[in-house]
């Protein structure tokens, strides 16, 4: 399951609602819709949920786009 984590400027942490995806690309869809539609947002990255032994862990997926103010980029 995949998670969408965003900033805005007041953030320290990742926010995010309760919506999970099956795979990491219905979460990027939905993370460049949430980059079109919300102003306020100026970083989201997509977080893959693993259910081990107990307690859940979040595992970062190796994407991350931040509004320079100008554009989106990626970072790997």
């Amino acid at each position: 399951m995949y998670k969408v984590g965003i900033k805005t400027h007041s953030d320290r942490n990742w926010v995010m609602n309760s919506l999970e995806f099956d795979t990491e690309e219905e979460a990027r869809e939905y993370g460049m819709a949430l980059e079109r539609e919300w102003t306020y947002l100026t970083e989201w990255t997509i977080i893959q949920k693993s259910s081990g032994f107990g307690a859940e862990r979040i595992i970062p997926v190796p994407i991350t786009r931040i509004n320079t103010g100008k554009s989106w980029v990626t970072e790997p």
